[in-house]
């Protein structure tokens, strides 16, 4: 995907949601001199992770992505100026000082390592934008806005991953890098990031490292068959002296997927091998709530490694 791509489709992304009570906050009156600040930004009602705004013009500690991996900044500024943000087309400022910016933050992300993103580690570097705002009278006002993608990475790059599963290839970045965006990484064959039914447990790369962008498959499960398992337990806690957890057994689906294509490589069910009990369980009232156990990792990683591996060339 482009430099242009991306902006343009985060631009329509954000043309297309509903921004009613979930705009961007409107608390600042016009400045009548030539002035910017960035007062807020859109907000989504379940996003994909936030970045943090900093800079010369104002501080916003949870900026959401609210479509197609950008966020959406609420710049107060002098109205009918011309303001460029970054490598963002140039906006006429509107009437009432509330000019709305999307920023993409995908090229950053899909740069960054696999293993680093999906596990919550990833550190990434900040994008310094560089701010003019040309004024009809007046001095122009210059400066920078700091965004920090790193609060984004799993959520996003999770997301990225299981559309995957959906069928939608990994976006690419653009063949010819800019200042933002870095040069293409061709896939790294044989690389590969299982995540788990859980969106609340870290995806677990395999095979070959390889950035976000640079994945060749990915490895996403269902559900197919759920049965009664031991209880966990003992416990120490709940009323009543109840000490044990009942639990389920769920057989699992893992499906393959080209990252590049959508389409599915290799399948198979797993029917055993299941995680062990958690270490505490909680309870509801006088009883311990249904421990749910899948496959550990360790049960399917042979079989995910195997197939990783006849990806890669021979030498």
């Amino acid at each position: 995907m482009t430099r242009a791509a991306a902006v343009a489709a985060a631009l329509a992304a954000l043309a297309a949601c509903d921004h009613g009570s979930g705009a961007a906050h409107r608390k600042g009156a016009p400045p009548t001199t030539p002035s910017v600040h960035v007062e807020g930004c859109g907000y989504a009602s379940d996003p994909a992770g936030h970045a943090v705004i900093g800079g010369d013009f104002g501080e916003v500690t949870h900026c959401f992505l609210i479509g197609a991996g950008a966020i959406e900044l609420d710049v107060l500024a002098t109205p009918g100026a011309r303001l460029t943000i970054g490598e963002l087309p140039a906006t006429t400022v509107p009437g009432d000082g509330h000019a709305r910016v999307a920023v993409p933050l995908d090229p950053a992300l899909l740069a960054a390592p696999a293993r680093e993103l999906v596990a919550g580690k990833a550190r990434l570097s900040p994008l310094r934008l560089a701010v003019r705002l040309e004024p009809v009278h007046g001095d122009p006002v210059t400066g920078t806005i700091v965004v920090d993608p790193t609060p984004a990475g799993e959520p996003r790059a999770r997301e990225l991953l299981e559309a995957v599963g959906r069928g939608t290839p990994l976006p690419r970045p653009a063949a010819t890098p800019s200042a933002s965006t870095p040069a293409a990484s061709p896939v790294v064959a044989g690389s590969l990031v299982y995540l788990p039914a859980s969106r609340y447990a870290h995806g677990v790369p395999l095979g070959r490292d390889a950035a976000l962008a640079a994945v060749d498959l990915v490895a996403v499960t269902r559900d197919v068959a759920r049965h009664d398992g031991a209880a966990c337990g003992p416990y120490q806690g709940a009323p009543g002296g109840v000490t044990m957890a009942p639990r389920v057994d769920v057989d699992v689906e893992v499906t393959i997927v080209d990252a590049t294509t959508g389409a599915a490589v290799d399948r198979r069910t797993f029917r055993d091998g299941f995680d062990d009990c958690p270490m505490f369980a909680t309870f509801r009232g006088d009883r311990y709530e249904l421990v749910e156990a899948r496959p550990a990792v360790a049960t399917l990683e042979p079989w995910l490694v195997e197939v990783a591996s006849r990806r890669v060339p021979s030498p």
